[in-house]
Parts: C-alpha cells; sequence; structure tokens
C-alpha cells in the first residue's frame, strides 16, 4: 500500500490441462504416460504446479511411474512410462503435512465449518452446509461469517449463485485433508445428515441427485437409503444404455441388499436387471451365473417367489442368449409348473413365452399351442 513503486504484482493463476501437460514433459524429459493418466495428475493437483510436482515424484516413488533406456536412431533416451492407466495417486506425505498444518492453524469454527463442507464434496451447496451445520447447533450467521473467512484464505471459493449458491475446494486435495481429519464415525453421521439434508431441500430433483444421494448413504452405512438410489442410479443408466454404469450400480445395490433388509421384489429386481445388462453386453455366461444365484438365495431363504424368479430368468437366457432349447425347456417348464402352484399369471405368461421360442424351430403345433 505505502511503496507500490517498489514491487512488481504477479498474479498466479492455476495451470491449465496444457500447462500441466508441458510441465510433466519438461519435468520427465521424455513421458510416455496415457491421456487419462495426465488428466488425473492435473484434476489431483488442481493446477498447482508445485502440487504437480509433488504427484509425479510421487508417481515414481511408488513405482506407478517407471524409467526405461531406448536405443533410437542409435542414441540411448530415457523414457518414463506408467505401469498403469489406473494407478493411484495418493497425497504425498510432503504436501498431506502441509495440508495439516494449514488447517490445524484456523480457528477452531472455522475449521468445524470447512470439515461439514468436506464431507458434502469437492463442490457444495450453501443451503446444504447451512442445514447440516443448523443440526450442529451453529448459528447461520457465525457459519457465512466462517464461510466468507474460508474463500478469503483461498481454500474454497464461490462456484455458481443461480440457480443455488455453490462454492468448491480450491484445491481437491484440501477437501480430503480437512475430511480425513474428522473421526470415522462423526464422518459417517454427517453424510447421514448431507443425504436427508439433499433430500429435504431439492425434492424436485432427487433423480438428479441419485448418485450423490447414494454416496451420502453408502458412507453413512444407510442400507436402506443406500439400496433405494443405487437402484435408482442403475436404473437410469440402463434406460439411457449406460451398461457399465448400470452393472457398476447395481453391483453396489446388490451389496447393501445383503445388508439390509431388501424384500423379494427388490431382490428380484436387482438381479434381473444385472443378468439383462450381462445379456446387452453378451456376457451370457455371467448373466447365467447371476440367475443361478438368485435361485439359490430362494432355496436359502426358503422363498419360492425368488426361486421362481431364477428359475424362469434361466430359462429365457437359455433361449435368447445360449440359444441352449434343451436346458431352456428344462429350466421353463420348473418354473411354468411353479408359477401355476404359486398362481403368479406374470411369470406362468413369460414362461409360456420362452417355451414358443424355444419349439418353434422344430415343434410348430406345439410352439402355437403355448403361444395360444
Amino acid at each position: 500500500a505505502d511503496y507500490a513503486h517498489r514491487y512488481t504484482e504477479i498474479n498466479m493463476r492455476p495451470l491449465t490441462e496444457d500447462e500441466s501437460d508441458e510441465l510433466v514433459n519438461r519435468l520427465l524429459t521424455i513421458a510416455d504416460l496415457p491421456d487419462s493418466l495426465r488428466r488425473r495428475i492435473w484434476e489431483r493437483s488442481g493446477g498447482n504446479p508445485f502440487y504437480v510436482e509433488e504427484v509425479v515424484r510421487t508417481l515414481i516413488e511408488s513405482g506407478a511411474v517407471v524409467a526405461e533406456d531406448r536405443t533410437e536412431e542409435g542414441q540411448q533416451r530415457r523414457y518414463w512410462r506408467a505401469v498403469s492407466e489406473q494407478a493411484a495417486i495418493d497425497i504425498p506425505e510432503n504436501l498431506q503435512g502441509l495440508l495439516t498444518s494449514r488447517i490445524d492453524r484456523l480457528e477452531e469454527e472455522t475449521r468445524h465449518v470447512l470439515q461439514l463442507a468436506s464431507v458434502i464434496g469437492r463442490s457444495f451447496y450453501h443451503s446444504v452446509l447451512t442445514e447440516i451445520s443448523r443440526q450442529e447447533d451453529l448459528p447461520l450467521d457465525m457459519v457465512d461469517q466462517q464461510v466468507g473467512r474460508l474463500v478469503r484464505l483461498e481454500m474454497i471459493q464461490e462456484a455458481a449463485r443461480v440457480p443455488n449458491v455453490e462454492y468448491r475446494f480450491r484445491n481437491p486435495m484440501t477437501q480430503e485433508v480437512a475430511y480425513q481429519s474428522i473421526l470415522l464415525k462423526r464422518r459417517r453421521e454427517f453424510h447421514r445428515r448431507v443425504g436427508a439434508a439433499l433430500e429435504a431441500l431439492f425434492p424436485d430433483r432427487l433423480g438428479e441427485l441419485a448418485t450423490r444421494l447414494a454416496f451420502h448413504y453408502s458412507e453413512g452405512r444407510q442400507a436402506d437409503k443406500a439400496l433405494a438410489h443405487y437402484t435408482q442410479v442403475g436404473d437410469q443408466a440402463f434406460r439411457l444404455f449406460a451398461l457399465e454404469e448400470a452393472l457398476q450400480s447395481y453391483d453396489q445395490a446388490l451389496e447393501w441388499a445383503t445388508l439390509g433388509d431388501a424384500d423379494s421384489t427388490q431382490l428380484i429386481h436387482l438381479y434381473q436387471r444385472r443378468g439383462r445388462v450381462l445379456e446387452l453386453m453378451l456376457r451370457h455366461d455371467e448373466a447365467l451365473d447371476t440367475y443361478k444365484a438368485l435361485e439359490a438365495l430362494g432355496e436359502t431363504r426358503d422363498d419360492d417367489e425368488l426361486r421362481l424368479a431364477g428359475l424362469a430368468a434361466q430359462g429365457i437366457s437359455y433361449t435368447i442368449g445360449k440359444f441352449d432349447l434343451e436346458n431352456s425347456r428344462l429350466y421353463t417348464n420348473k418354473a411354468l409348473s411353479m408359477a401355476r402352484e404359486l398362481g403368479d399369471r406374470f411369470v406362468e405368461a413369460r414362461a409360456l413365452w420362452s417355451l414358443l421360442l424355444s419349439l418353434s424351430y422344430f415343434d410348430g403345433p406345439q410352439a402355437l399351442e403355448y403361444g395360444e
């Protein structure tokens, strides 16, 4: 302020992705790294050149990136190669210590608000932060004051004002370190509160927020909610033909289904949808294993509804996926008999349809009879 003529101010902005790539190339001289790994280095560093350098050092020290000497045109040159595109990028100890000490130096109220924000995620709505803070008996004006302080400290920054005020951490590592500083029991409690706050504040956006809700309830170990939202995410992906995402979501839902009190309807939906996704991916053996697991679960639980669903699905899968007509008729006839015993007209109709398909190739009259 008093000696402006004595200094030159240079405003340092985060590196772009291309600039981060150039820095990596200069650090490693010749870097044969996949684009996916380069992007992860940039994302994890937040464009901070010091963090880029330390992340690269960590990759080398952990063996995720190794040096190779190659001979080209009679000259030996050193290349750096990634062992795996999915190499884990952990926070270097020196950076973690740096960030931890910085967070520890904050006033208690400021640190607490930062920790609550870190549970919400890399970006967070102001309304969600205030809602979970209210449950901590933190006054609204105090929360706003601490948010302003964190902005001034450049730990967070405003990301949007419309339609909702939203902030994000300037660097993902800051969020991770703040998050890890919370005791596990408290962390789970906060995740449940975040999930409840999202549902209460945005009831008309639950489909859009399903992935976030599934994550928070999963981290909060609330089985029924995690099951419901992972199922919703899987169904949304299935409708969009995003098969890998659907499969992953159904697998996560099934994990929570076994831990919680999932009913027969939920279990049948998950197993059959998982099997159908695998069939669409032409992984027919895995689809059959899924349906067999459903039948076995019915045996374990002494649940005829699960057993019937597994048998019927196997019959159809043998017809359409494997074109194994002998096994198709075997499983479908079992399903047909059980469906009639239980009075399940839907499964009975599906079984008749499966028999129609399997017999139409060599016994037209019999197939027609099933069809009628």
